[in-house]
C-alpha cells in the first residue's frame, strides 16, 4: 500500500493527461503500481468491516439466563442444552437453534466475572515420613 499523498498525486497526473509511464518514472513506482492504483479507485484504502451480528441470547432474560448459568456451575454445553429444550422460558424464540460454542463466547464476552477459573491440570501430592 502506498502512502495517500502518492495515490492523490497519481490521480491528479493522470488527469492533467499524463502517461502511466511517465507518473511511474517520476513518482518512483512501477508503472505496474500506477495502472493498478489508476483502476481500481478503492485500492490501497483502509475499508471498515462490516458490523458483527448481536447474538440472539441479547433477547434473553438476563437475569434468568446469568442465574442459568451459575447454577450450572459455568457449564455452557448444559446451557446450550436447556436453550435448547425450553427456550421461550428465557425469552427466546420457540425455533432457537444455538451451538455451544456461542454461548461460551456470549459468556466470555459479557459477563467475565461469571466464568469460573480452570482447574490445574494437576492437583499435589504430599507424603509424609511416618
Amino acid at each position: 500500500m502506498i502512502d495517500p499523498a502518492i495515490r492523490q498525486e497519481i490521480r491528479y497526473r493522470h488527469g492533467l493527461g499524463e502517461s502511466e509511464r511517465s507518473i511511474a518514472k517520476t513518482l518512483r513506482l512501477s508503472r505496474n503500481t500506477v495502472h493498478a492504483y489508476l483502476v481500481d479507485q478503492t485500492r490501497g484504502l483502509v475499508t471498515n468491516s462490516p458490523a458483527k451480528r448481536r447474538s440472539v441470547l441479547h433477547k434473553a432474560d438476563q437475569e434468568l439466563l446469568t442465574k442459568l448459568f451459575t447454577t450450572v456451575g459455568g457449564n455452557c454445553v448444559v446451557v446450550a442444552r436447556i436453550l435448547r429444550d425450553d427456550p421461550e422460558t428465557y425469552g427466546l424464540p420457540a425455533d432457537l437453534k444455538i451451538t455451544d460454542r456461542s454461548v461460551r463466547r456470549y459468556f466470555a464476552a459479557h459477563y467475565p466475572a461469571l466464568r469460573v477459573a480452570p482447574k490445574p491440570a494437576y492437583q499435589e501430592f504430599h507424603c509424609y515420613p511416618a
